[in-house]
């Protein structure tokens, strides 16, 4: 297992499949999520089809909500794989990252 740590700045490169299991381990609806970022449920809708990615501010914060929820930033949320990394806060302001390689 090998040990990476992260900028506190580290933003997550969200695609359809990542945003979508974000929202079901929060059991939130579309319009929750939205509400909760501050977007219509139609970016968010748009984000889980494909259509769009989130950048700049939502993907910086949809990576916070993500940590604080206890995501698990590396999961390749189509396909199961869990050999990603694996992203835990560690209280420094780091976040740790923890690979299965």
């Amino acid at each position: 297992m090998s040990l990476q740590v992260l900028p506190p700045n580290y933003t997550f490169d969200w695609d359809a499949d990542s945003v979508r299991a974000l929202r079901h381990h929060l059991g939130y609806s579309q319009s929750t999520l939205a509400r909760e970022l501050g977007v219509r449920q139609q970016t968010v809708s748009e984000w889980e089809t494909g259509a769009y990615r989130p950048r700049g501010a939502s993907a910086r914060l949809l990576t916070l909500v993500a940590r604080e929820a206890q995501f698990d930033l590396g999961r390749d949320a189509a396909s199961g794989d869990h050999h990603s990394p694996s992203v835990y806060e560690d209280g420094s302001g780091f976040a740790t990252v923890l690979s299965s390689y």
